[in-house]
């Protein structure tokens, strides 16, 4: 009922009053990781590392715009601990004590995915090949660790990028196949500032790669994550960026997207493929489809 709640006061909120309420936000614990992914500009930063008053200093900051729904992420969000030993399930226990009612750790699935979070999303990137070409050789690890996991709330991330573009449809269905995996959600590769360009889709790429989420949307219409209403968006490019329905907080510093200062100008948000923005987007614009679709969250 509590969320229930929310939901609907959200949108009491959001049609009525036309306050700008997020649906979701999330915090960057660490930039600290164990792996050096060829996509990636965030990780291994030199950030001091925070301590548990300082994570409970920027929650704070994500519970006052409104949200109550919180992504923990990284760098290796599961890597991170303090001087006094707190390690990422302390979090997790502030996190409800503040207030909020969801707690979400997007992980790249080296480590043993056990938590008290309400979900683990795991990054997997195609077939072995095209997922250690990105990240070193560690997807028999992440598979391994996929399938000894007890957590009943195991999704997968999967980035479509030059790398994977020609195959993502059948390498999705294996992934669906593993045990414990619920389901999948796909983004198109974003050239944050420092990235690797290569791994951009062209014009005529991207177009193919919607047309064919399309089809695997209609083979899986539970299991794949994204809504007709988010492709549809992504497809027409029609949604508006950044998007305050999703607010990112690192090291005190909020911003109303899912992207942390510093990655992102006007022409990565251009090109933008991160889908999580795209999806908050259509629930914020009251897209009908959308809406039933995320009933599922309830």
């Amino acid at each position: 009922m509590r969320k229930v709640a929310f939901y609907v006061a959200w949108g009491i909120r959001r049609i009525l009053l036309g306050h700008r309420v997020p649906l979701n936000c999330t915090i960057i614990l660490t930039d600290r990781c164990n792996l050096d992914c060829r996509h990636c500009t965030v990780s291994n930063l030199g950030y001091t590392p925070l301590s548990l008053p300082e994570v409970e200093r920027d929650l704070r900051v994500l519970y006052a715009t409104g949200s109550r729904i919180v992504v923990i992420t990284g760098g290796e969000p599961l890597l991170w601990q303090d001087a006094e030993g707190n390690g990422v399930e302390e979090v997790i226990c502030l996190v409800r004590e503040l207030g909020f009612f969801r707690t979400v750790i997007c992980t790249n699935g080296t480590l043993p995915l056990e938590s008290t979070a309400d979900y683990l999303w795991v990054s997997l990137d195609g077939f072995p090949h095209e997922h250690n070409a990105m990240r070193g050789s560690i997807y028999d690890v992440v598979v391994r660790n996929i399938a000894s996991s007890s957590h009943p709330g195991l999704y997968v991330n999967y980035t479509i990028s030059s790398n994977n573009q020609l195959t993502f449809t059948r390498s999705a269905e294996s992934i669906l196949a593993l045990p414990n995996v619920r389901g999948i959600l796909f983004h198109l590769y974003t050239p944050y500032l420092g990235g690797d360009d290569s791994l951009m889709l062209s014009d005529d790429e991207r177009a193919d790669t919607l047309r064919r989420l399309f089809a695997f949307k209609r083979r899986h219409p539970v299991r794949t994550f994204n809504t007709v209403a988010g492709l549809r968006a992504l497809a027409r490019d029609t949604w508006r960026r950044p998007t305050w329905a999703s607010v990112t907080i690192n090291n005190g510093t909020l911003t109303d997207c899912c992207c942390r200062a510093g990655i992102y100008d006007d022409d990565v948000c251009r090109k933008c493929g991160c889908t999580p923005a795209v999806e908050t987007w259509v629930l914020q614009t009251l897209k009908p489809s959308a809406l039933i679709e995320n009933l599922r969250y309830l």
